[in-house]
């Protein structure tokens, strides 16, 4: 059988792609295979270190909204005080010379 000129010849990508159906199906009966199923299922569980971690991000976060409102609270009162500064004082300033 003759190949007709300009066509690929598909032969040396068979070994390839036996290698690489051969390979997957190692990685996927593997425990990473396995611990990749059960997330995209859904059952994985969390592990020490992970309790630990979401435990320590969520009081960093609560920390954080602390701080957040305490400063909305300041920059609340630096804004009435600024306006009340200015209703008080309806002229503007005169400037100094220099």
């Amino acid at each position: 059988m003759d190949i007709p000129p300009g066509a690929w010849d598909l032969a040396p990508l068979i070994p390839v792609v036996a290698i690489l159906v051969f390979g997957s199906l190692l990685v996927l009966r593997s425990p990473l295979g396995q611990a990749l199923a059960e997330r995209l299922r859904g059952t994985a569980r969390p592990g020490v270190d992970d309790v630990h971690f979401l435990s320590d991000t969520r009081l960093e976060v609560e920390s954080l909204q602390r701080r957040v409102t305490e400063l909305e609270e300041r920059l609340d009162f630096a804004e009435r005080l600024l306006a009340r500064g200015r209703t008080q004082n309806e002229e503007p300033p005169i400037p100094t010379p220099v």
